[in-house]
């Protein structure tokens, strides 16, 4: 009988120790590193993004071309990605033919910070080159 309770006694100090040594991990994680992880988890964000199909020509009963595909590309901007809004407005309007007042409103006006946000709509593939070719120096810029 002493051999038993010895035997419980035992299961219940390693079940306590487990335990513990959760308990502590769960503290380390949320209390010292949750402000680390927070910020890692608000630059790993999906998106999801509606990319439509080509529509296709469309011909009237006599075989004329009613109307044709042709590439269209928008610029979009998501205002949660956008450090300093007045350098991005800034660059953009050297890019593109809108004046920088009216990017700046448009980031400032958005629905919500992770909404994408319309810039110019149908750009000229002269601006779409140089947008494409400083893309990566424009955080929160996209083209579709």
């Amino acid at each position: 009988m002493v051999r038993n309770g010895n035997r419980r006694r035992g299961i219940f100090w390693l079940f306590l120790l487990v335990f513990l040594i959760l308990l502590g991990r769960l503290w380390q994680l949320q209390v010292l590193k949750g402000e680390q992880y927070r910020r890692l988890s608000d630059k790993n964000r999906l998106r999801l993004v509606k990319i439509l199909p080509p529509r296709g020509r469309i011909y009237d009963r006599r075989g004329r071309l009613l109307v044709a595909n042709r590439p269209s590309f928008d610029l979009l901007v998501t205002p949660a990605d956008v450090r300093d809004p007045q350098a991005l407005a800034e660059e953009l309007s050297g890019l593109i033919d809108v004046p920088e007042e009216e990017i700046l409103e448009r980031i400032q006006g958005a629905r919500g910070p992770y909404e994408p946000v319309r810039v110019k709509k149908d750009l000229s593939f002269e601006e779409l080159s140089r947008v494409e070719a400083n893309l990566w120096d424009l955080p929160g810029v996209r083209i579709t």
